[in-house]
């Protein structure tokens, strides 16, 4: 009887595969062919676009059998052979090290010279061999998809043309390019792929049918960050290295001279630098149904909770170091049911006088601010480097009722 496979026997295996095909590859005429299954797949690593090329270089959706189902509403096909790749198994350890001071990098002495010693939790990378399969090889629902192409079927299309057309004869109208924004909060590179590749078609067409060369083109925003655990942000430049392919590539094809390209980051610059604090006022248990800790802001500080429940972490910031074990909902001050920050979230314990912790508020929460039921708009504090300074006043009631007559 043969010996069963191990996970390093089956990583050893694909490693071997995937420098076996890497060399035929450049070795070899199909180069132009993993480029366009490379194109497809922005998401993935050079190692698994590879090994998804040296499978099933077709492919142009892939996704694991349980994602199928539960995501997408398709099945895969009986006796369909799956799409071996590496799927990163991270797992988290506790050690022990020398504490440090972060600016100085010299270790922190206590009070009889000796090095401190804390325990930290590290993130060990690992690796295991998974199988995907792509959309050919299932069948269900249709896909969602973005628009193939800006064409008659995009609503006010021809409202937009004549826009152009008009622009174009008019003598103090010079049209620089064109701006387009694909949503907000977005966790994925493929959909800015997509939109220069897009928007880039929808240049050459009118290029091709009124003449009109753009020196612009601005892809808009919505780069998602970190607001809980479940959001794997991207870094810019892996958004920006994959983008600029396709803009590229696509200018390439259509002739198309290389326009300026333009991002909007917004969120993404300032979002998770920020963080509102409230202290913790009563702790009302409903038992068998939640427990509400009230705090001294709520929605008239920060109304996205109430307004499409966005989701936060929060913790009690004296208990940091303290499991988050203690099943929430968060009460503002308002006199409103809706007044909530978050529901049936997890944090630290909490007791009075406790001070909340809600985090990655940096981008919204003072321009969305009100002074709803007559509140007053709290200060923002800007600290660096262990040093504080105001940067925007708190209100007071004199500032309140300014403008009253």
């Amino acid at each position: 009887m043969a010996e069963k496979q191990t996970n390093k026997d089956r990583m050893r295996e694909i490693v071997d595969s995937i420098e076996n095909g890497i060399k035929e590859l450049f070795e070899s005429d199909k180069y132009r062919q993993y480029l366009s299954t490379m194109s497809r797949f922005h998401r993935y690593s050079v190692n698994n676009t590879m090994l998804i090329y040296m499978q099933r270089p077709d492919a142009t959706h892939v996704a694991g059998f349980n994602k199928w189902r539960d995501q997408f509403g398709r099945n895969v096909l009986k006796g369909e052979k799956g799409i071996r790749i590496i799927a990163p198994t991270p797992y988290k350890k506790k050690v022990e090290e020398i504490k440090t001071d972060p600016e100085t990098n010299a270790p922190v002495l206590d009070a009889d010279g000796k090095a401190i010693i804390e325990e930290k939790e590290i993130r060990i990378p690992m690796f295991k061999v998974v199988s995907v399969f792509d959309v050919s090889q299932t069948a269900g629902k249709p896909l969602p998809q973005l628009a193939a192409d800006l064409s008659g079927n995009v609503q006010q299309y021809e409202v937009f043309m004549e826009a152009l057309r008009r622009a174009k004869t008019m003598e103090h109208v010079a049209v620089k390019g064109l701006h387009c924004h694909i949503g907000s909060q977005i966790l994925e590179k493929a959909p800015f792929v997509h939109a220069a590749e897009v928007m880039l078609q929808f240049y050459a067409k009118v290029r091709d049918e009124l003449g009109m060369a753009f020196e612009h083109l601005n892809l808009g925003g919505g780069f998602g960050i970190h607001y809980t655990a479940q959001d794997d942000a991207i870094p810019y430049e892996e958004y920006m290295e994959d983008v600029s392919a396709m803009v590229h590539s696509t200018c390439e094809k259509l002739d198309l001279e290389l326009p300026r390209i333009y991002i909007e980051p917004g969120r993404s610059i300032v979002g998770e630098a920020g963080i509102t604090l409230y202290t913790v006022g009563s702790i009302k248990e409903i038992p068998g149904v939640r427990t509400y800790v009230a705090i001294d802001g709520g929605m008239f500080d920060n109304p996205r909770y109430a307004l499409y429940q966005s989701a936060y972490t929060c913790c009690i910031a004296n208990k940091a170091s303290q499991p988050a074990d203690f099943t929430a909902t968060i009460a503002g001050k308002c006199c409103e049911s809706g007044d909530l920050i978050q529901e049936h979230t997890l944090i630290q314990k909490p007791e009075e006088g406790d001070i909340l912790a809600v985090l990655s508020t940096g981008a919204y929460n003072y321009s969305m601010a009100s002074n709803y039921n007559r509140n007053l708009k709290p200060a923002c504090v800007m600290v660096s480097k262990g040093e504080s300074r105001i940067v925007i006043k708190g209100e007071t009631y004199e500032d309140l009722i300014r403008n009253d007559v």
